[in-house]
C-alpha cells in the first residue's frame, strides 16, 4: 500500500524536453537586471484595491510576464513582471489570491495577486524551473527543474528542506499528496517516479515506464475513498497513459494525437480529460475501460502548449504560439467564445483558469457531460 491514509502532462516539438539546451534570455535584453515589478502606487496598478474582482485567469510564457485576464470580457487589467526570461509554470491558490511561478531564470516566485506584489522568491535550482506546485494549507512548495532535481521548500521561510535526485533528465511535471508525504514526478528520461518523502522513509517507491519520449505532464487522484489512487500522464510520444499507482499497472493507453502532448486538464469526478498538442488540436477523452476519444478540435493557432479547464462552467483556455490565448466552451459541439490575446508576445506555456466549488455542479452540468458520451 502507498500509505495514503497517513496524516491525514509523429511531430515532436515538446516545449519542455528540449528546454535543457535553450536556457536563453535569462537576462533583460536592455540592462541585464530583473524587470521592474509594478507596485500599487504605480500607474499600472493605481490605487485600485478591487483588482481581484476583475480577473479569473492567468497566463505566463515567453515574454516573462504574468498576465491577469477577465475571460468574460477578454480584458487584461494588469500584468506582473519580475522573472528574467520565459515563465514555464504556474500554480494558483484562487481563494487566497496567491500564485507560484517558475521560470528560465532558475527561480520560483510567490505573488500577491490582489496587489501585484512579489512576496518571496526561492533560489537554489541550477537549471530552469519547469514545474511548480504548492500545498497551500501546509505551506510547502514543490519544484522540478532542468537540473534533474525535485526540491521541496518551506513557503514561509523559502528554505529548501529536501532535494530529490534520481531522474536522468529534466523534471517536467509533478503531483503531490503532501499529507501522505508522496510526490509523483515525470521527466525527460521517459520515466515517472513515485517518491516517499517522509523523513524516515525517503526514497523511490515505484517507477512507471512505458512512454517512448519525454513525460510532459501528470495529473493524479489520491482519494482512496473513490477507488485506488491513479494518475494520467502525457508525453512527447503523442500518447496518454492511465496508471494504477498501487500496482504500477497501465490499464489504459490513449492515442490519436500527431504531435507531442504538452498539457492536460483532468476532471476525475466525471472521468474526462482534455489534452493539448503540438499538432494544433485539443482532444476530449473519457477515462474508462474503452478510453473513448469524444471530441477533436483544431485551434488553427500552431502548436498548443498549455490548457486549463473550468469544468464547472464547461469552459477551457488554451495557450499557443505567438501569444495566442483562446477561450472555448464545451457543449454538444465545440464553440469558441473569444480570443483573449492575439499578438507576437511569444508562446504561452502556462495557464490557470479559476474553478468553482464542485457543490455548484447541478443537473445542467451533468446533462452537458452526458451529452459528450
Amino acid at each position: 500500500m502507498l500509505g495514503l491514509t497517513r496524516a491525514a502532462n509523429a511531430k515532436w516539438s515538446c516545449k519542455r524536453c528540449t528546454l535543457a539546451n535553450r536556457e536563453s534570455n535569462v537576462d533583460c535584453a536592455a540592462c541585464g537586471h530583473p524587470r521592474h515589478l509594478p507596485q500599487p502606487e504605480d500607474e499600472e496598478w493605481g490605487s485600485d484595491t478591487t483588482l481581484r474582482k476583475r480577473f479569473n485567469s492567468i497566463t505566463c510564457g515567453e515574454d516573462g510576464l504574468v498576465r491577469l485576464w477577465d475571460s468574460n470580457s477578454g480584458k487584461n487589467p494588469a500584468s506582473m513582471s519580475g522573472h528574467r526570461g520565459t515563465v514555464w509554470a504556474i500554480d494558483v491558490h484562487w481563494a487566497e489570491h496567491q500564485a507560484l511561478t517558475g521560470g528560465a531564470d532558475r527561480t520560483i516566485r510567490l505573488w500577491n495577486l490582489e496587489r501585484g506584489r512579489l512576496l518571496r522568491d526561492f533560489t537554489g535550482h541550477q537549471g530552469a524551473v519547469l514545474e511548480v506546485t504548492g500545498d497551500w494549507e501546509l505551506r510547502r512548495v514543490f519544484s522540478g527543474s532542468t537540473d534533474g532535481t525535485v526540491k521541496i521548500w518551506n513557503m514561509e521561510s523559502t528554505e529548501c528542506i529536501q532535494t530529490l535526485y534520481g531522474h536522468g533528465g529534466s523534471v517536467t511535471s509533478m503531483a503531490h499528496a503532501w499529507p501522505a508525504r508522496l510526490i509523483l514526478t515525470g521527466a525527460s528520461d521517459y520515466i515517472i517516479r513515485l517518491w516517499d518523502v517522509g523523513e524516515a522513509t525517503a526514497g523511490v517507491l515505484r517507477e512507471f515506464s512505458g512512454h517512448l519520449a519525454s513525460v510532459t505532464c501528470i495529473s493524479a487522484r489520491w482519494d482512496t475513498e473513490r477507488g485506488l489512487p491513479e494518475a494520467l500522464s502525457a508525453s512527447a510520444d503523442s500518447s496518454l497513459r492511465l496508471w494504477d499507482l498501487e500496482s504500477g499497472d497501465c490499464p489504459l493507453v490513449l492515442e490519436g494525437h500527431e504531435g507531442s502532448i504538452n498539457a492536460i486538464s483532468v476532471d476525475w469526478d466525471s472521468r474526462r480529460a482534455l489534452s493539448a498538442s503540438s499538432d494544433g488540436t485539443v482532444k476530449l477523452w473519457r477515462l474508462d475501460c474503452q478510453g473513448e476519444r469524444l471530441r477533436t478540435w483544431k485551434a488553427n493557432a500552431g502548436s498548443l502548449f498549455s490548457i486549463s479547464a473550468n469544468w464547472d462552467s464547461l469552459r477551457f483556455l488554451c495557450g499557443a504560439e505567438e501569444g495566442v490565448v483562446q477561450l472555448w466552451e464545451i457543449g454538444g459541439s465545440w464553440s469558441q467564445l473569444r480570443y483573449l490575446r492575439r499578438g507576437k508576445s511569444g508562446s504561452i506555456y502556462a495557464i490557470s483558469f479559476e474553478g468553482h466549488d464542485h457543490s455548484l455542479r447541478n443537473q445542467q452540468w451533468l446533462v452537458a457531460l452526458q451529452g459528450l458520451s
